[in-house]
């Protein structure tokens, strides 16, 4: 039998992981990888 506790940090372990995962699949991570990009490298533009 597991502790409140354990359960408790499992539990935040979880949404961590899957806000993680739905962020890397989802668009906003090539929006934040342009903007850094841009950033970067603010003379390199990309051919629309």
């Amino acid at each position: 039998m597991m502790s409140k506790t354990e359960i408790f940090l499992l539990i935040i372990l979880a949404v961590i992981l899957l806000g993680c995962v739905w962020f890397v699949f989802s668009d906003e991570i090539w929006l934040l990888l342009c903007y850094l990009e841009s950033k970067i490298y603010p003379t390199f533009s990309v051919p629309e």
